[in-house]
Formats: structure tokens, sequence, C-alpha cells
């Protein structure tokens, strides 16, 4: 039911007053709610109370494998003369 049937001809002073009521018994369920939530407060530590430190010992990080180079890499591009010829398939027959 909407907000706007509450205002329909058809609606009785019964219902209005049922929905009110209905209204009324959920805000006070919440207004209750909440105030026993901010009831419940959690003392402070007291000043001379030290509280347990947490540790937690992470092992490092692995270091990158170091990979010495077999080849040295070329100080200039290769001529093409040094490059072989790319093979090609024959054609089918």
């Amino acid at each position: 039911m909407s907000a706007l049937a509450l205002h329909a001809p058809g609606i009785e002073a019964r219902d209005a007053s049922r929905w009110a009521a209905s209204f009324a018994v959920i805000l006070a369920l919440h207004v209750a709610a909440g105030a026993f939530v901010l009831s419940r407060q959690i003392a402070p530590a007291e000043s001379g109370e030290t509280l347990p430190a947490v540790m937690v010992d992470m092992a490092p990080p692995p270091a990158a494998p170091t990979v010495a180079p077999s080849v040295s890499p070329p100080s200039e591009a290769a001529p093409e003369a040094a490059m072989p010829d790319p093979v090609l398939d024959a054609p089918p027959d």
C-alpha cells in the first residue's frame, strides 16, 4: 500500500489509525534500539594500564634471480647480409 492509498476515498478512519499506530510502534522500537546502543559504551583503558602489542613478522620478499647474460648485446644493428633468408613454403600444385 502506498502513501497515495491513504488519501483514497475508500480508506476508513480505522485503517488510518492502524497505520499511525504501526508507525508509532516502529518509531518507538528504533528509538529504544538507538538508546540501547548508545548506552553501551566501552570503558577506556586506565592510564597506568598498558595494552599488549601485536607483532607481525613478515618474511622479506624474494629477490629477483640474477641471470648473467651469455652473449653481450650487439652494439649496432646486424647488417642485412648476416640475416638468414626466410624459408618459404612451396605452393601446392
